[in-house]
């Protein structure tokens, strides 16, 4: 059995960019829509759980309680 580490490693100026902007659409009030995408095993899904829960964090911090995180994974393989 493996366990996910708890951090992705060399990834927090992506996670920045990343928080940054969902933060901005969450200020202003706007929708927004980020592609994320990467090979295989380079920290994708962990970067994206860590910058939630940054949100997260940060919501209880500001009191903003009125914004909702979706997460889609969509794998597709070439054969």
């Amino acid at each position: 059995m493996s366990t996910a580490p708890s951090s992705a490693v060399c990834r927090e100026d992506e996670q920045k960019r990343v928080f940054d902007f969902c933060k901005a659409c969450i200020e202003q009030e706007k929708a927004g829509s980020l592609y994320v995408c990467g090979c295989p095993g380079t920290g994708k899904s962990l970067s994206m759980e860590k910058v939630k829960q940054c949100l997260v964090d940060w919501a209880k911090e500001v009191s903003r309680t009125e914004f909702i995180v979706f997460r889609i994974n969509d794998l597709v393989s070439f054969e």
